[in-house]
C-alpha cells in the first residue's frame, strides 16, 4: 500500500523508479519493473541498472500473530532487509532508505515489532554511507487497500460477529416481544491512550521530502484516542461500543477478544514522537473508512 502510493509520489517529482517485484506490474513513462524478491541475493535480480541513486525498502510481512508459525514474518522482514543491505554495499548505492514502524521493539508484543527492530538495528549499524529510518503509525490507506490495513480488518470483524449475535437476540426480543435494546459492545483497552492513526498521504508526503541521516517518525502529532476511535467505528456500525480495561465479557464479547487478540495489544495506547504534519483524525474519516471497507 505504501510501496505503491511513494511510487506515485516520486514520477511526480520526476524521478525515474524501479519498482521491485515478484510479478510484472505495468510500466509507466519512468516506471520500470524489475522482478526479482528480496529473500534472495542480489535481490534475485540478473540485471541490475547502472543509475541506481538511492534503495527504499518498504517490502515486508505486516503480520500481528503471536507466533511466526511459517517463518515468513522473520524471513521477510530481518532477512529481507540484510538483502537489502549487502545489495546497496554490494553495488555501491549511497542511500538506503527502510520503512520500519512506530511500533518496532526487541522486546515487543509479537514477531512483527521483534523483526522490524532487528532490521532497523542492522541497517542503523550498516556501512552504507547514508542511512534514513522510517517509522509510521498505523497507516489509513484509500478503501480498496482495506485488506491491508489492521485497523479496518478489526472494525470489520467486529461488525461480523455483532452482526451475528444481533440475529440471534432479535430472534428472542421478538419471540418474547420484549422492547429493542440498543446493543452495547465492550472492548479491553485503555479508551485515554493514543491510538496512533496516521493518514496514508501525509506518510507518503514525509518519505518524499525526508532524506537526512537518522530515524524519522511518521505519526500523528495529534492522534485520536482509543476510545474515539471505537466510538466512531461503533456509529459505522450502528453499535455503541465502550472502551474499558474490565468488564463481565457477554459470550459475543469473549469470542471477539479470541478471534481479535492480536490486535489487542494496541488498544492499551502508546505515545510516540512525530516529525510530520497530519490533518486531525475525525469521526466521517473513520466511518468512511469503515462503510468503504464494507462496500468492497
Amino acid at each position: 500500500m505504501i510501496g505503491k502510493a511513494f511510487a506515485q509520489k516520486m514520477l511526480e517529482k520526476g524521478k525515474t523508479v524501479y519498482s521491485l517485484s515478484r510479478h510484472a506490474i505495468p510500466e509507466q513513462d519512468r516506471l520500470k519493473c524489475l522482478i526479482g524478491d528480496i529473500l534472495e541475493p542480489d535481490l534475485g535480480l540478473t540485471y541490475i541498472p547502472k543509475d541506481i541513486e538511492a534503495v527504499y525498502h518498504i517490502a515486508g510481512v505486516v503480520n500481528l500473530s503471536k507466533f511466526d508459525k511459517d517463518g515468513s514474518i522473520w524471513a521477510t522482514n530481518a532477512i529481507g532487509t540484510e538483502n537489502a543491505v549487502e545489495f546497496c554495499l554490494k553495488y555501491k548505492v549511497p542511500h538506503l532508505y527502510y520503512c520500519s514502524s512506530a511500533f518496532s521493539n526487541l522486546n515487543g508484543c509479537n514477531p512483527y515489532e521483534k523483526s522490524k527492530a532487528f532490521a532497523e538495528d542492522m541497517v542503523r549499524n550498516s556501512k552504507i554511507e547514508h542511512v534514513t529510518i522510517f517509522k509510521p503509525g498505523i497507516v489509513l490507506g484509500p478503501p480498496d487497500h482495506c485488506h491491508l490495513e489492521h485497523l479496518s480488518q478489526y472494525a470489520l470483524l467486529m461488525i461480523r460477529v455483532h452482526k451475528r449475535a444481533d440475529l440471534v437476540r432479535r430472534k428472542i426480543e421478538g419471540s418474547l416481544h420484549l422492547p429493542v435494546i440498543e446493543p452495547l459492545f465492550h472492548l479491553r483497552g485503555i479508551a485515554e491512550g493514543e491510538l496512533n492513526v496516521v493518514d496514508l498521504a501525509s506518510v507518503v508526503k514525509g518519505m518524499s521530502i525526508l532524506d537526512g541521516d537518522g530515524t524519522y517518525w511518521l505519526t500523528n502529532p495529534k492522534p485520536p484516542s482509543v476510545g474515539e476511535i471505537a466510538k466512531w467505528m461503533g456509529t459505522a456500525a450502528l453499535l455503541k461500543v465502550v472502551v474499558a480495561p474490565e468488564f463481565n465479557e457477554t459470550p459475543i464479547e469473549y469470542a471477539f477478544e479470541r478471534l481479535s487478540s492480536a490486535f489487542a495489544p494496541y488498544l492499551q495506547g502508546r505515545v510516540f514522537p512525530s516529525d510530520i504534519y497530519c490533518p486531525i483524525i475525525t469521526e466521517e474519516t473513520i466511518v468512511n473508512m469503515v462503510l468503504g471497507c464494507l462496500k468492497q
